[in-house]
């Protein structure tokens, strides 16, 4: 049986204090419930919108740590899934690559045909 941890929206940067208490408190509450897993998933918006884009805190770093450690996971079985809040999604060249890819996916199911 495989077993994991499913988390999101962790919002470092925010400094809103609700935010900062439950992810403060999440490794404790899990430690104290003697949660092992073998996987941690984040499924996005690690920081909050007003953290650079493309910065990883040492401080996330940090968290990222104590939350694996608290469920008996090593780092490298934590994986994050990128948010809205994560990346820069007025980049140059975001919307093409995403028409790229959706029409990749379309000729693929036969859902549209190349002539």
């Amino acid at each position: 049986m495989i077993r994991w941890l499913h988390i999101s929206d962790l919002h470092f940067g925010s400094g809103g204090m609700a935010t900062e208490m439950l992810r403060d408190e999440l490794p404790r509450y899990l430690r104290s419930k003697g949660l092992c897993c073998d996987y941690v998933f984040c499924t996005g918006d690690v920081r909050t919108a007003n953290v650079a884009h493309n910065e990883f805190s040492d401080e996330m770093a940090e968290y990222v740590r104590t939350l694996c450690s608290a469920v008996g996971v090593p780092v490298e079985k934590f994986f994050i899934v990128l948010g809205n809040h994560d990346v820069d999604i007025y980049a140059d060249g975001r919307t093409e690559a995403v028409h790229r890819v959706m029409f990749s996916l379309l000729l693929a199911r036969g859902t549209i045909y190349r002539n």
